[in-house]
């Protein structure tokens, strides 16, 4: 059987906030097995988030990870 394929796509979405107004904002998802892991709202700089993805697919990050990498990431 082949290895399982891995992507991570940078998402863009239109939030509000109350005391902050409208913003866009920009998560990763990732797909894999079918399954699709999302997460919202990591930044508002397209840039970094752009940066994670293109790592994130360039070493094949194990979705399990996922979570942790990118709370490392923004520590």
């Amino acid at each position: 059987m082949g290895e399982e394929k891995i992507r991570y796509v940078v998402t863009k979405e239109r939030f509000s906030g109350p005391d902050i107004g409208v913003y866009d904002t920009y998560g990763i998802t990732c797909q894999a097995a079918g399954q699709m892991i999302r997460i919202r709202d990591i930044s508002t700089d397209a840039k970094k988030v752009t940066r994670m993805e293109k790592k994130f697919n360039r070493f094949g990050l194990a979705p399990i990870h996922f979570y942790d990498v990118v709370e490392d990431m923004l520590a």
